[in-house]
């Protein structure tokens, strides 16, 4: 009897430990059913917000091909769910010819998990790339910049320089010594931080002799529609202000023609800072009687004959120490807008609309900043214009205003950085500066708007006013007022 209860006893305990495992099994059925059901509807829906964000990217890509300067961010998007299909075109990409577009679509999907579908591509602005010549860098740096460090230097025999451009890492100098053109390959440059007394960058001697006989105060190069390279400079002289020479042969410049400004008269008639844009060069002579501000037809800068004064200059009343040019659409049409750094108490930031000559000022929307400081330098970098004025105390010395519609600009960003502001060079993270502050001459700022921040300053001798301070190809070129003439950082 005890024998068979005890059989019975464990019958019982068989039979429970079945049911348990019944219940078990059930159980894991139920959830491989439910999860499976879960993730063909995450499934759904990331393919869903897939779709969105190729399409948003897409639009992008159209938009930019017919405009490139309406690919904007948008940030609060069309709603997506319970979250949103967002566009970015984050500061930290972009470069004078191109930026980065960020299509991206957020939603909480269920058991609260936050879900993002990213999409990003490269857009190139080519219409900018071809109206500026070839001078329009498309990479951003790389490195941190914290510190910057000399890659390599040159000097001069005597004298200083006046300013700098470069051209596929051929750097173009102007200077107050003869031949007061210098030119040099850095595609060979040596490596070597420590060049004090060292001439690692060697310019050119050129094989004919070339000597502009003159000092020139500044100078834009640019590739021209027959694929050569021309340089137009302001030549410190009362009269064949403007010259255009071709530098295609970087041993053998020549001059193509000199042509003086008209209507140019007083006490400085010399000219000063120049630009090219679109087939034209401008130039501007320091406030003098008659007009400052003059434009000429350089499309065809291989025929001498073609190099004409358009009109007969706008006067502006004041001098400009740095200006930009650019396209924009007003009302549906095309406008050439040019930005000026100047010299007026009120007028720091002058906008000029230049489309037909003589130009008219449309704005000056930098008139109610503190203090009676002069504008010094700017940058244009897609819709943001930095802008850097002389040393404020107390009041900011670096503005970044938004530009997007040059009849309602706006600040966008600003920031007291305790010097003046006298050159500037702006791509992706970070904004280079150029200023008079001893052991600080030249700074790396982040370019950011919303929070403009110190990365590092540099200590070397002084950095020139107006067109000192170039990037390209993560190298920034500097001249130098004194000792080397030619300092190239980058970051190790």
């Amino acid at each position: 009897m005890d024998k068979l209860n005890k059989q019975k006893g464990f019958s019982t305990i068989e039979i429970l430990i079945a049911l348990a495992l019944s219940a078990l099994t059930v159980t894991a059925v139920t959830s491989v059913v439910f999860g499976s059901q879960s993730v063909a509807v995450d499934s759904q829906t990331n393919t869903e917000a897939l779709h969105i964000a190729q399409e948003n990217l897409e639009s992008a890509l159209a938009t930019s091909r017919e405009n490139y300067n309406n690919v904007v961010a948008d940030l609060v998007g069309t709603p997506y769910l319970n979250g949103s299909a967002t566009l970015d075109v984050p500061v930290s990409f972009l470069t004078a010819c191109r930026k980065q577009v960020v299509s991206r679509v957020n939603w909480i999907g269920e058991y609260n998990r936050s879900q993002t579908i990213e999409l990003a591509t490269n857009v190139t602005n080519v219409p900018l790339m071809l109206a500026l010549g070839g001078v329009c860098d498309t990479t951003p740096p790389s490195g941190g910049w914290n510190p910057p460090a000399t890659y390599t230097c040159g000097r001069f025999n005597t004298g200083d320089p006046t300013a700098v451009d470069v051209l596929n890492r051929i750097v173009y100098m102007t200077a107050e010594v003869a031949p007061y053109i210098y030119i040099t390959d850095s595609n060979g440059a040596v490596f070597n931080p420590l060049c004090h007394n060292a001439q690692n960058v060697q310019f050119v001697a050129f094989a004919n002799g070339f000597d502009d006989g003159a000092q020139l105060n500044d100078i834009k190069v640019a590739r021209a529609s027959n694929g050569n390279v021309y340089a137009y400079v302001a030549r410190d002289t009362s009269t064949n202000q403007f010259e255009v020479i071709d530098v295609n042969d970087i041993n053998n410049p020549t001059s193509v023609i000199k042509r003086s400004l008209a209507g140019v008269g007083g006490s400085n008639p010399e000219g000063w800072k120049v630009y090219y844009y679109d087939g034209k060069a401008y130039i501007v002579a320091r406030y003098t009687a008659g007009p400052e501000f003059h434009v000429f037809d350089v499309s065809t800068p291989w025929i001498p004959g073609s190099i004409q004064e358009i009109g007969s200059g706008t006067e502006l009343g004041f001098t400009v120490e740095d200006f930009v040019v650019t396209k924009k659409t007003i009302s549906g049409s095309p406008h050439y807008i040019a930005y000026m750094a100047s010299d007026g108490d009120s007028n720091e930031l002058l906008v000029v609309d230049i489309t037909n000559v003589p130009g008219s000022i449309i704005s000056t929307p930098a008139g109610d900043l503190l203090g009676i400081q002069n504008g010094a330098s700017l940058y244009l970098l897609n819709d943001l214009l930095y802008f850097g004025r002389d040393s404020t105390p107390p009041g900011s010395d670096l503005y970044v205003f938004n530009v997007q519609d040059p009849q309602n600009i706006t600040i966008r960003g600003q920031q007291d950085i305790n010097t003046g502001v006298i050159g500037i060079a702006v791509t992706g993270d970070f904004a280079f500066l150029g200023t008079p502050k001893v052991s600080k001459e030249f700074q790396a700022w982040t370019s950011n708007p919303d929070s403009i921040t110190l990365i590092s300053p540099f200590n070397f001798p002084n950095v020139i006013s107006g067109h000192g301070v170039r990037y390209e190809d993560n190298w920034v070129y500097l001249a130098s007022s004194s000792n080397d003439s030619l300092r190239i950082l980058y970051s190790p």
